[in-house]
C-alpha cells in the first residue's frame, strides 16, 4: 500500500508561511505602519495612499528563515494631478526620504523600485500614480506603464479557494524549493505558472507533484535547467518510494527537494 506525505507538506506549508500574529510578521507590519507615517508626514498632501501588494500581501512570501530575500511589495501612490513631474523625480523624493529616515540602512534603486533593507525585512517602494481607476509605475522610458496587481491577487485567491485551498500552500512549497537552490526561476513567475494549473481533485501531495512536472522548463539557462532536471527526478524517486511503502527513502529523497 502506498504512503501518504500529504499531511507533511501540509504542515511544511504553514512552516514557509508567514502567519498573522507571528513574530516574524508582528515586526513587518510595525516597520509597514512606521513607514507610511514617516512618508506621509515627510511628503504630506503629495502622497495619496501606501499599499501593500506582492506576495506577502497573497500570504505566499517565505519566511527569511527559507528565503534571506524576501521582500514586501509597497506602493507609494503619489498625488501626480498636484505633482506632475517624471517617474525618476518621484524615486529620486522616495530615496532622498529613505537615506533621511534611515540612515543605518541600506537603500538602493533596483529599477523601477527603490530598495530599503532593514536587518528583519527588505521593502521594495514603488513610486506609483493612480489615473483613471488604475495604477501605473515606472517604464524604462522615465514614463509609466500600467500594473495590475490587485489582477493577479484575485486570480490567485479565486484559484485557491476553487481548489480546496491547496494552491497557495503548493506555491509556498515550490518557492521554498526554488530559494533553496538558488532561484531557477524569478518567484513571481513561478507562482504565475502554478496560479493557472488546474488541481481539480488533487490534494496538497498529489498537486505538488503534478505542479512539478507541469512547471515550463522553456528559456531556462543550463544551470537552471539542470536543477529543474533534477527536481523532476527527485519527484519520481518520492513517488516511486511512497509507491514501495518505503518512508525512510522516500524522505530522504523529499529532504533533497524541500528544505526540513
Amino acid at each position: 500500500m502506498a504512503l501518504s506525505i500529504n499531511n507533511l507538506l501540509r504542515d511544511l506549508s504553514y512552516n514557509y508561511y508567514i502567519s498573522n500574529g507571528s513574530v516574524e510578521s508582528n515586526k513587518i507590519e510595525v516597520s509597514i505602519g512606521f513607514l507610511s507615517r514617516s512618508i506621509k508626514a515627510a511628503l504630506g498632501d503629495d502622497i495619496i495612499k501606501i499599499v501593500k501588494f506582492g506576495s506577502y500581501d497573497r500570504d505566499t512570501m517565505l519566511p527569511r528563515l527559507y528565503d534571506s530575500n524576501s521582500d514586501v511589495d509597497i506602493m507609494i501612490v503619489f498625488n501626480h494631478d498636484s505633482c506632475g513631474v517624471k517617474a525618476e523625480t518621484y524615486r529620486n523624493w522616495i530615496r532622498k526620504f529613505t537615506e533621511l529616515k534611515y540612515p543605518r540602512s541600506y537603500v538602493k534603486k533596483d529599477f523601477p523600485t527603490l530598495v530599503l533593507e532593514l536587518d528583519h525585512i527588505k521593502f521594495d517602494l514603488v513610486p506609483t500614480i493612480s489615473l483613471m481607476q488604475k495604477y501605473y509605475i515606472p517604464d524604462n522610458n522615465n514614463g509609466w506603464m500600467n500594473t495590475d496587481p490587485e489582477g493577479f491577487n484575485k486570480h490567485l485567491t479565486e484559484s485557491n479557494r476553487r481548489y480546496n485551498s491547496i494552491v497557495k500552500p503548493i506555491i509556498r512549497l515550490l518557492k521554498a524549493w526554488n530559494s533553496s537552490k538558488g532561484k531557477p526561476y524569478s518567484s513571481y513567475e513561478l507562482e504565475k505558472f502554478i496560479t493557472v494549473m488546474n488541481f481539480q481533485g488533487h490534494t496538497i501531495e498529489s498537486g505538488f507533484f503534478y505542479a512539478i512536472d507541469k512547471i515550463p522548463t522553456t528559456d531556462l539557462s543550463k544551470t537552471a535547467l539542470t536543477k529543474v532536471q533534477h527536481l523532476k527526478d527527485d519527484k519520481n524517486w518520492v513517488v516511486t518510494y511512497l509507491n514501495q511503502g518505503d518512508g525512510k527513502n522516500s524522505l530522504i529523497r523529499l529532504k533533497r527537494i524541500l528544505p526540513f
